[in-house]
């Protein structure tokens, strides 16, 4: 069957499409356009009948995907491929076109009037798509990073773990106290290190019976390392010095 518009080597560089032939470089649009709430209450709207509004809908289809900007072979072939696509004849789309005309819908190459003050280059996701990627390629890297390190340092402390668990406890150490004390330095990202596990155990059991009151006075004061609550001097202290009465300090003054 013989094609109506012509064949390939009557339109070179073009491509068949579903209303006619166009150029292989069509210009690529977008897949929304805006079409306002006030378009059924218009009044150059309302003077259309039914058939004419589905029309010019359908020019702002063909302005929005590329159709209207596309450089056809022809300016027949133009209007052949603009008639296609609105499901007409070619003098039914011109006597369309003259209608629309009438009412300043749209001027003389079906352009829809005032299309660039209706529609937005933001509209477009393109650029922001584009951004997002950029910064996914910049923070993926450390991301990633930040996961292997996290792992490995989750993969020490479960060796140590593991390795405290089949190796004696040093004697008197409070397993309790060293319980919180392991969760606390994990929760603070300063977890005991397995070549430390052994140490970290003798120093506390160190603290005889006052290791569960150093891990807690340490935890309520935010440190690192495990310390003991200061005490203070009483008589029971090889260097206590008792302090000066108010005789005492009066008889220096007037020495």
């Amino acid at each position: 069957m013989t094609d109506p518009h012509g064949t390939a080597e009557t339109h070179p560089g073009c491509r068949r499409t579903s209303f006619g032939w166009a150029l292989e470089d069509v210009v690529s649009g977008k897949p929304w356009f805006r079409l306002y709430a006030e378009f059924v209450s218009d009044p150059k709207v309302q003077l259309l009948a039914f058939e004419d509004q589905r029309h010019f809908v359908a020019l702002l289809c063909l302005k929005c995907n590329g159709t209207l900007d596309t450089d056809a072979v022809s300016v027949d072939h133009r209007e052949r491929m603009i008639a296609r696509a609105l499901g007409l004849d070619p003098a039914s789309a011109a006597e369309a076109k003259r209608r629309l005309k009438e009412i300043a819908l749209i001027d003389d190459h079906w352009q829809p009037v005032r299309w660039s003050t209706r529609q937005y280059e933001s509209d477009s996701s393109t650029q922001r798509v584009h951004k997002f990627r950029e910064k996914q390629r910049e923070t993926l890297p450390k991301r990633f990073r930040n996961v292997q390190e996290q792992s490995r340092t989750d993969t020490e402390q479960t060796r140590a773990e593991q390795k405290a668990a089949v190796s004696p406890s040093p004697a008197g150490l409070d397993l309790e106290a060293w319980k919180i004390w392991k969760a606390y330095r994990k929760e603070i990202k300063k977890p005991i290190r397995e070549g430390s596990m052994k140490a970290a155990m003798e120093a506390m059991a160190a603290l005889g019976s006052n290791q569960r009151i150093a891990v807690d006075h340490t935890m309520a004061n935010g440190w690192q390392g495990l310390r003991e609550p200061e005490r203070k001097r009483g008589f029971g202290d090889a260097n206590y010095v008792p302090a000066k009465t108010a005789d005492q300090l009066e008889a220096e003054t007037n020495g």
